[in-house]
C-alpha cells in the first residue's frame, strides 16, 4: 500500500466501505478505518471490471482520429477546397465577421 497514491487508496477504502468490509469513522478532519466483515473480501471480484485509464485514453484517440478522417473525407469531396479554407481563415482572423445566430430566448 505504500507504492499507492493518497487518491487511489482514498477510492479503494471508499469502494471497500460501500462493501461493508471496512467501517469508517469520521471526526472532524480525521478519517480512520475499521474492518467490519473481512470475510466480504472474498466475494469481490479478482479484476476491475472498468476500463483502465490507458483503455479510456485509447478510445478518445480513436473517436479524435476518425472524426479527423471523416472532416478530411468531407474537405476532400468539396469541389470548392479553396473557399472552404479561405473562410475559415477569414474567420479565424475576424471572428467578427461571422454571423452570428439568434437566441431562441430572445
Amino acid at each position: 500500500m505504500l507504492k499507492i497514491s493518497e487518491e487511489e487508496l482514498s477510492l479503494t477504502a471508499r469502494k471497500l466501505a460501500d462493501e461493508k468490509i471496512i467501517s469508517m469513522i469520521v471526526s472532524g478532519a480525521d478519517c480512520r478505518y475499521g474492518i467490519s466483515d473481512y470475510t466480504r473480501i472474498e466475494e469481490l471480484p479478482k479484476e476491475s471490471e472498468t476500463p483502465r485509464m490507458a483503455d479510456e485514453i485509447s478510445q478518445f484517440q480513436n473517436k479524435q482520429q476518425s472524426r479527423l478522417k471523416e472532416l478530411e473525407k468531407t474537405l476532400s469531396e468539396s469541389r470548392d477546397k479553396q473557399r472552404v479554407f479561405s473562410d475559415l481563415d477569414k474567420a479565424l482572423k475576424d471572428p467578427s465577421s461571422l454571423q452570428k445566430k439568434k437566441n431562441p430566448l430572445d
